[in-house]
């Protein structure tokens, strides 16, 4: 009996262990404008379900001036229990369009906690905190999906 409980056990924590990062799934954005200025500034990042992302960034700072993107793609993975870490293949990821190396860019999840009993609403969001692309540092991203 102890043996059939234990079995259970183990096969209910592995399974919740394996689900994590199904719910990092989805859509992260940010966007920014300046009514002064009429600037733009629109962060995008998508988590799919086999492990890969893409990002994109729109920034356009003067309407006269052309408007500029950036792309990024690659693949990400969670490291412990609200990191997420992203890596670009430079062979595979990187190409004319895709030019962000994302290589060793961290993030944190920031969630309301199951245990957390309140009302209080809080927005599923990314913070990252660890890039090689200095203007990501510190960057947060809701979540809309």
């Amino acid at each position: 009996m102890k043996s059939i409980i234990l079995l259970i056990f183990l096969f209910v924590a592995n399974s919740t262990l394996l689900a994590q990062p199904e719910s990092y799934i989805g859509n992260y954005t940010k966007r920014s404008e300046s009514t002064q200025s009429k600037s733009i500034l629109e962060y995008s990042l998508t988590l799919n379900s086999d492990s890969t992302f893409l990002i994109h960034i729109y920034r356009n700072l003067d309407p006269s001036q052309p408007e500029e993107n950036w792309f990024g793609k690659g693949t990400w993975k969670l490291e412990g229990t609200h990191t997420l870490v992203f890596y670009s293949n430079e062979q595979s990821d990187l190409d004319e369009k895709y030019t962000l190396n994302c290589t060793n860019t961290k993030a944190r999840s920031n969630r309301k906690s199951p245990r957390n009993t309140s009302l209080k609403v809080q927005k599923e969001s990314l913070r990252f905190f660890q890039s090689e692309i200095l203007w990501l540092k510190g960057l947060e991203l809701f979540k809309t999906e």
